[in-house]
């Protein structure tokens, strides 16, 4: 074959393979004609094979080959005995070594291919052209393999193993992204799945902000692409919450400045890692009336310069306007809209998203009993608001819990369209360190 150097015996065994597996001669196929073969009589095999498979959908028959010999008048002793090993029904050893090989010699033919008609765009002055032909030739090059056996050795193979996690983050093959926080993402069966809202409800200062920092830092250390809007205070002080937060660092030290050369260092070479896999922030805080179309609008610039989200994050919703036929309506009606605009913004494209929204007059013997938690049935003013998400989620934090117990704060998770349960889960709200977990991950966050 050309360029690679592929013997005659190899491609009578490729032939046989061919008959055999209809996936291998379906990707192969694509990309090999007839004109690959090395001779005559093996190409008058592959255009026969290729004409069975297309024409009955099954496996080529003896048959049929000595039917189409007799027609065509091939008799010679070389189509006869080559037949005898296309149709061999004795098990071909080496399959893997076969797929291999011709796994290279596709690549190889990709590249060959689209060097040539490349170099010519290129030459006549279509370099934009030859650019993109040059990109979608490494992305065939790169998807193009065979099944391999279901077979891993441990040690030896961490490193596809990284790659195949990311190529799945990557493809939109993961229905869920999940929270990062274990017993959460246990009620959730695994995070919040594509087109879904998920909303935490908090009095203020009880740490809705940095709930959804912690899920934007849990997505993005795992490969997702996550997109968090802004619509109170500056920009800094979220990417300083999310300094604090990846590099276990105090946000009083992150805010002051407070990083050696060396942490800088540390801190550079780990972000280098995450290139591919952004986090953007954006603030929008320079007037009072942004929709969620402004947040779609954002997310089409986005995409026009590469970067399509797997997450959206908005914080908060309350500070987002409805549209322009329901903004003279009351405030329940215009926020239920807000959230089901968003709803339409996950569907569309494909996505989570998680917002957060403030409580309105929950009674003080609610809020610091430890033994109650705020349900749907104390929210009436914002109920509306509530039922359009998959997953509402109240932050129940008495004063003791939060100044004598570590930042101990109870999660009511009403997740019933989600996943069919309520749970109340416990998680620690640590400020210094921007984080929230559970008591397990904090023990491991903080190195206890």
């Amino acid at each position: 074959m050309d360029n690679f150097q592929i013997t005659r015996e190899f491609q009578l065994k490729m032939l046989n393979l061919m008959c055999r597996d209809y996936s291998y001669f379906l990707k192969t196929s694509k990309h090999i004609t007839d004109d690959n073969f090395e001779d005559e009589v093996l190409a008058w095999f592959y255009n026969k094979i290729k004409l069975y498979w297309e024409k009955y959908q099954e496996a080529p028959q003896r048959v049929f080959f000595k039917n189409e010999m007799l027609k065509e008048k091939k008799t010679d002793d070389e189509y006869k005995n080559d037949l005898k090993v296309v149709m061999s029904k004795k098990k071909v050893r080496g399959v893997q070594y076969i797929k291999d090989q011709t796994e290279e010699f596709v690549r190889r033919s990709i590249f060959y291919e689209s060097f040539n008609e490349m170099a010519e765009e290129y030459n006549s002055g279509n370099k934009e052209r030859a650019y993109k032909m040059m990109s979608d030739a490494g992305e065939q090059i790169r998807k193009f393999k065979f099944d391999k056996p279901d077979r891993t050795f441990f040690f030896r193979d961490f490193a596809a193993r990284l790659d195949g996690r990311y190529e799945k983050v990557s493809s939109g093959a993961i229905d869920k992204i999940p929270t990062g926080i274990r017993e959460l993402d246990k009620v959730l069966r695994g995070g919040l799945g594509k087109g879904q809202v998920g909303m935490f409800m908090g009095d203020a200062k009880m740490g809705k902000s940095m709930a959804l920092g912690e899920v934007g830092f849990n997505a993005s250390i795992v490969w997702y692409k996550v997109l968090h809007i802004v619509l109170e205070e500056n920009i800094e002080l979220y990417t300083d919450r999310y300094e604090a937060r990846f590099n276990r660092m105090l946000f009083s030290d992150v805010e002051a400045g407070i990083i050696s050369k060396k942490e800088a260092r540390k801190i550079k070479k780990k972000y280098g890692r995450h290139v591919n896999q952004e986090l953007v922030v954006r603030a929008m805080v320079d007037k009072w009336d942004y929709t969620v179309q402004d947040i779609w609008d954002e997310m089409e610039d986005l995409k026009a310069d590469g970067f399509v989200p797997d997450l959206l994050i908005v914080d908060y919703i309350d500070l987002l306007h409805a549209r322009e036929s329901w903004a003279n309506k009351e405030d329940k009606v215009r926020s239920q809209h807000v959230v089901k605009d968003l709803k339409t913004v996950a569907n569309r494209a494909r996505i989570p998203i998680w917002t957060a929204t403030q409580t309105h007059r929950i009674p003080e013997k609610i809020k610091e009993d430890e033994s109650k938690v705020i349900t749907k049935a104390h929210v009436a003013e914002d109920y509306n608001k509530v039922r359009v998400c998959n997953v509402f989620i109240t932050m129940n934090q008495t004063m003791r819990e939060k100044e004598n117990m570590y930042g101990r704060m109870r999660l009511f998770v009403d997740a019933s369209r989600s996943s069919g349960s309520s749970k109340i889960i416990r998680v620690y709200n640590n400020f210094e360190f921007s984080m929230l977990n559970d008591p397990e991950q904090r023990k491991l966050a903080l190195g206890k």
